[in-house]
């Protein structure tokens, strides 16, 4: 089906609805309903009519996707620090009980053999190195979300204005 068509057919279906149905189409002015070609037959018809336009409400219904334009989609701080918390006595606790098994198992094992004490040493800076990164990682992740709460701290200000604290 041409446009052409398909305007005149949208024209003669709501040619035959009432004024009064016409007119209630047009103040809704429910996009999502009707097509744009229909309003612009709702306003023909009218005018054939010889009847003014209504007016329209001030606003179409919004969908969700445009409601939640314009709310606030800030973090809360207290759940940003609570996770910081979270991530720093994680750090920790892997630290301490990385140490504390390293230690264990190397003078678990001081008595045996000297290549087998040199090995286990090496094994435990081994073990203590890669632990140590993800402790680092904990940190740093801890870190980088107190920097992305000062900057999203910082663009609400901005976004208030230069009085609001």
């Amino acid at each position: 089906m041409d446009e052409q068509t398909y305007s005149s057919t949208i024209y003669e279906t709501l040619k035959l609805k009432s004024t009064s149905e016409l007119a209630a189409i047009w103040r809704e002015n429910d996009h999502e309903a009707w097509a744009d070609e229909a309003f612009m037959a709702i306003e023909r018809i009218l005018a054939e009519r010889q009847k003014p336009l209504p007016s329209r409400e001030l606003e179409p219904e919004m969908d969700e996707e445009e409601a939640s334009e314009g709310v606030d989609t800030y973090h809360d701080p207290i759940k940003v620090f609570q996770i910081v918390t979270w991530m720093r006595w994680l750090a920790f606790a892997l630290a301490l009980s990385t140490i504390g098994y390293n230690l264990f198992y190397f003078f678990s094992t001081l008595g045996a053999d000297l290549n087998l004490t040199l090995y286990n040493l090496l094994g435990a800076i081994y073990t203590l190195a890669e632990d140590l990164v993800k402790v680092l990682l904990l940190l740093g992740g801890s870190q980088l979300l107190l920097m992305l709460l000062d900057i999203e701290t910082n663009t609400r200000q901005n976004e208030a204005g230069p009085d609001v604290e």
